[in-house]
């Protein structure tokens, strides 16, 4: 992974953004797009994603439900609609039009036709948001796939609009490309591009520009293990989604794809399933919810369809920093990596040896989750936030705001060992280095599916200022009934389906607080367990366990 002081999770990098957009929004930058139209594409371009009449009807009845949110507007066009800066992108990408190509017929057609032209009425000219280079990129390529069905029968005048907007937006993402957000956002750009130089020329140089653009990216993005930069099983998802897309599109042009691109696509495939739980939807680490959000709208089981991948489930993702630990039904995910360099890490968490546990198909131990307020987000992001440990009251990582991860990083470690199905990791981390600290965790996961746990916190160096407060923390699912017994000793946990463990431990002071949950992007209240106590001349160690009752 390489690293940019440039990075969107940084003041230079917002910066270089918004001296480009204030190019952007000038008149005489408008001028130079020109307002000639070509008179038909050249080249055809597939979707790669099915389309849903049922979801089509929901948009005939002013229903614009994107990124976990739900806005209506009856009767008129949903652009002047208020909403989270995701539901927002969702809606100017248009990923939604393959819905009306699934459902077919003329009210279709004309539905489509409609809100192009409403769109272009208000969005003609450069916008921060909806002409940002991933929103565009995901505009252009969702036009460019149903402009088959839109432009069938069409008046010539809104055939202009439509192929003049079109080409307009193609130049104008050909030059911001290098000023668009890094990460998924640069690949959903790119998207934009290859798709627009099929379209409008068949392919020619500006397809070559865009590809060898691609493959720096790949180099980038895909590491070695398939995980994506940003360690976010979210971007991982959605990226996933884009590669797919582009190499639909080149196909559909007649186009092969280039070696990098489906090498990026079957590891990325490979490693997608390795942060799904027992239910099927996503961990909560570094911005993710349950559902991946800026995935053109798709659900996993369509993702992972298409990408035509079945080996066997990754133990470990070493470059990505994650590992897996399963046995008997109890599957447990830890966070074993450090915040990703500052080009991709925008969204990143402070959670070293934080993790997720899950019983069949039920989850027990959570991290809180991402949410779409800039409030709710950075409290989210926030080690207190997550089931791992905090000292003082202290991230691990220092974070920025709105995004970010400023100078004071941290380094994991771990190394794993498995024997007879019992599997041990043993993790450790320098993020409080500033208080003389090096905090460790250990996981036993043994064959029979318990899993037991010690958290430890030792000094390094000759100052060693004991009475900082530790706080261990596991957020417990809201469908998780929670209640302390054995005189403060223990808490007794029951799955909604019956299932029963007891939590104990020793070295803490044991309780039972308020938390929150927002892995479907909303927020519920649940509960978290917290071992709390103060570091002493020694140090401190907190054991703990997960045992399953009988029922």
């Amino acid at each position: 992974m390489s690293s940019d002081a440039n990075g969107p999770g940084t003041t230079k990098g917002r910066l270089k953004r918004a001296v480009a957009n204030s190019l952007f929004s000038t008149k005489v930058y408008d001028l130079t797009l020109g307002k000639g139209a070509p008179s038909a594409f050249v080249g055809h371009i597939r979707d790669a994603w099915p389309g849903a009449a049922d979801k089509a009807n929901i948009l005939f009845q002013g229903r614009y439900e994107f990124a976990g949110e739900s806005r209506a507007a009856l009767n008129e066009p949903p652009w002047a609609l208020e909403g989270s800066e995701y539901w927002r992108a969702e809606l100017h990408g248009f990923s939604w039009l393959r819905h009306f190509s699934a459902a077919g017929g003329e009210a279709a057609r004309l539905g489509g036709r409609e809100l192009i032209r409403t769109w272009i009425e208000g969005n003609e000219n450069w916008h921060e948001l909806t002409w940002r280079g991933d929103v565009m990129g995901q505009r252009l390529a969702a036009w460019a796939a149903h402009a088959g069905f839109l432009l069938e029968g069409a008046e010539p005048t809104f055939r202009k609009k439509f192929l003049t907007a079109f080409s307009r937006q193609s130049k104008h993402l050909g030059r911001a490309i290098k000023a668009s957000p890094e990460g998924r956002a640069k690949i959903a750009a790119l998207l934009g591009l290859v798709t627009s130089s099929i379209a409008l020329s068949g392919g020619g140089k500006g397809l070559e520009r865009a590809l060898e653009q691609l493959r720096q990216e790949l180099s980038q993005q895909i590491l070695a293990d398939g995980g994506h930069a940003s360690r976010s099983p979210s971007q991982h998802f959605a990226v996933l989604a884009d590669l797919i897309s582009i190499r639909e599109a080149l196909a559909s042009g007649g186009h092969a794809p280039p070696g990098e691109l489906t090498g990026s696509i079957n590891r990325l495939a490979l490693s997608a399933r390795f942060f799904r739980h027992g239910d099927g939807a996503l961990a909560l680490f570094n911005s993710a919810n349950e559902v991946p959000t800026n995935a053109q709208g798709l659900d996993i089981e369509t993702i992972l369809a298409a990408a035509t991948t079945k080996d066997k489930i990754p133990t470990s993702l070493n470059q990505t920093g994650y590992e897996r630990l399963a046995a008997a039904g109890t599957l447990v995910l830890v966070d074993v990596g450090g915040p990703p360099p500052p080009l991709f890490c925008n969204q990143a968490h402070a959670a070293p040896m934080a993790f997720e546990m899950s019983i069949g198909r039920e989850r027990l131990i959570v991290n809180c989750g991402s949410h779409r307020s800039p409030e709710w987000r950075m409290a989210g992001r926030s080690t207190a936030a997550h089931s791992t440990l905090t000292l003082a009251d202290t991230n691990a990582i220092e974070l920025e705001e709105p995004g970010g991860v400023g100078k004071r990083r941290c380094e994991v470690t771990s190394t794993r060992m498995e024997d007879d199905g019992s599997t041990w990791l043993e993790t450790a981390h320098d993020g409080y280095a500033p208080f003389g600290i090096v905090c460790g965790r250990r996981y036993f996961l043994a064959a029979s599916g318990g899993l037991k746990g010690e958290d430890s916190l030792s000094w390094q160096g000759a100052k060693k200022r004991s009475g900082h407060p530790f706080a261990v923390r596991f957020h417990l699912h809201p469908d998780i009934q929670a209640s302390i017994v054995r005189d403060g000793e223990a808490v007794l946990l029951r799955t909604a389906k019956g299932k029963g463990l007891t939590f104990h431990a020793g070295g803490a002071t044991l309780s039972l607080e308020e938390s929150v949950y927002m892995g479907h992007g909303d927020i519920r209240r649940s509960e978290q367990i917290v071992l709390s106590g103060a570091l002493g001349a020694d140090g401190a160690v907190i054991k703990w366990a997960f045992v399953p009752v009988d029922n």
